[in-house]
């Protein structure tokens, strides 16, 4: 398989390319085999407290610290952005979008990015 990671803040895109088999497997092991929802490593879960006090368990605040991983696009392409697997630290959007153009997926950037401000987004 081939691709890009690139991170940038909160926001980790990932574009693999491959073969049918490869891409199934890939997307197994990203959507179902690893827990993104767990609690994250050196933050200790909050105890509840017992019936008998009134104090309010926020478990429901601390989901915000929670890792998520969604599929934004899976689909045919004719040829490969990419000849090998690379990771890029990246610290503007700008230039993660200039980075992925020039392998001609800056679109990938685009919906990602885009569907990651209006989630984070808060209606009061």
């Amino acid at each position: 398989m081939t691709g890009v990671m690139v991170i940038y803040k909160d926001i980790n895109l990932i574009v693999v390319e491959g073969g049918p088999k490869q891409q199934k497997f890939y997307k197994n092991l990203m959507l179902n085999r690893i827990k993104w929802s767990e609690e994250i490593i050196g933050q200790e879960k909050k105890k509840k407290v017992a019936d008998d006090e009134d104090e309010e368990d926020d478990d429901e605040n601390t989901c915000k610290n929670f890792n998520e991983c969604q599929l934004v696009w899976e689909g045919i392409v004719r040829n490969r952005a990419f000849n090998d697997f690379r990771v890029h630290l990246l610290q503007s959007p700008k230039q993660v979008r200039e980075f992925l153009e020039k392998h001609g997926v800056s679109h990938y950037w685009d919906h990602a990015y885009s569907t990651s401000v209006l989630l984070s987004e808060d209606p009061e």
